[in-house]
């Protein structure tokens, strides 16, 4: 059995990573302020998940990304709550 190398490593999480600091970059530019945070957020967990092995990385990713969308739903329902005018 080989022992994963670095390289084999990032594979696993380096696509989402890109995409995460694309989003980064360019939301903010268009002052969407959710979608930079769930961005930033998006390539953290796939950095983290790039020392999580083959498997882990997955596992990571899962669990980072599930929390991550359940924040933004809890951060826009949040929002809609606010907003709403009381009689």
């Amino acid at each position: 059995m080989q022992a994963a190398t670095g390289l084999d490593l990032a594979r696993q999480s380096a696509p989402l990573m890109i995409i995460g600091l694309a989003g980064a970059v360019t939301a903010p530019v268009l002052r969407d302020w959710p979608m930079a945070t769930i961005c930033r957020s998006l390539a953290i967990v796939a950095a983290i998940a790039g020392f999580g092995g083959p498997a882990g990385a997955w596992l990571i990713m899962g669990i980072g990304l599930c929390a991550a969308m359940l924040g933004a739903a809890a951060f826009s329902a949040w929002q809609q709550r606010r907003s709403v005018v009381g009689l």
